[in-house]
């Protein structure tokens, strides 16, 4: 009888591991999707900025689908991460209106924040065994 018991226990605990794994590979794959598009974008811009040609219109599209996808990511992400590249956005998005030569630097420096935030969302969200312990 007793046996039977620890079996229903170790049943139950299979399937809630199955369920958290289940749930960890679908989180990773839409983090995965939005980061890409995002990145998509970031690159768009930076070709725009190298050849002078529809920056304004290049950092709306970037900062149209960060929204969206901010949106997405905030239901199971650390939100101060989400936040940090959201000000970021908004700082590259200010000095694009003013650019000059003298600020490219700066602007350069920002679009590496952002991807090195959106990696480090990436890696963090990865299943492994650091990110466990």
């Amino acid at each position: 009888m007793n046996n039977i018991k620890f079996l229903k226990e170790y049943i139950i605990i299979l399937i809630i591991i199955v369920f958290v794994l289940l749930i960890e590979i679908i989180t990773g794959k839409i983090t995965n999707n939005s980061l890409e598009n995002i990145n998509y974008y970031i690159s768009n811009l930076e070709n725009g900025i190298n050849c002078n040609n529809d920056i304004e219109e290049r950092m709306k599209e970037l900062s149209d689908n960060w929204a969206q996808e901010e949106i997405r990511l905030s239901y199971y992400m650390e939100h101060n991460e989400l936040e940090r590249i959201s000000s970021n956005i908004t700082i590259l998005r200010s000095n694009l209106r003013n650019i000059s030569d003298n600020n490219y630097a700066e602007i350069r420096a920002l679009i590496d924040e952002i991807k090195y935030r959106l990696e480090y969302i990436k890696n963090k969200q990865k299943l492994g065994l650091k990110n466990i312990f």
